[in-house]
């Protein structure tokens, strides 16, 4: 039984069913929508991060926002 992480929703994970894998954890998804959303997300979460990690091997002021 797997749980969508998008939606919450249960269901039984078949061959064919979307999926991806992040850092080295695989997520399963009850529709290629509710994967596409996760997809975005933890594309957001990965710039967010990369944002975070250069402003701190940055050397002076870093301005957060739009240029």
């Amino acid at each position: 039984m797997q749980v969508d992480p998008i939606c919450g929703r249960k269901f039984e994970a078949a061959p064919g069913t979307p999926s991806v894998e992040v850092k080295s954890q695989r997520y399963y998804f009850c529709s290629p929508r509710c994967k596409e959303v996760f997809e975005r997300r933890a594309e957001r979460a990965r710039l967010g991060h990369l944002a975070k990690i250069g402003a701190l091997l940055s050397n002076g002021k870093v301005r957060w926002g739009i240029a």
